[in-house]
């Protein structure tokens, strides 16, 4: 999902042929990564426990 959201931000800076966009996303990504998935993978294990776990060994946080 995130991915997606990335390459559409992309397709939108290039589309409008903005470049700050470019600036900003790195900061985007970084809160992403280290605000919103930690929270979101926190909150499944808590709901599912130990199949998130498992889960989470068979598939990596972004592919």
């Amino acid at each position: 999902m995130y991915i997606s959201l990335t390459l559409a931000y992309l397709g939108e800076a290039g589309f409008l042929i903005q470049t700050w966009p470019l600036i900003i996303l790195p900061l985007t990504l970084a809160y992403i990564n280290w605000i919103v998935i930690s929270l979101e993978e926190d909150l499944l294990k808590k709901e599912f426990k130990e199949e998130y776990e498992i889960y989470c060994n068979q598939v990596h946080r972004w592919i």
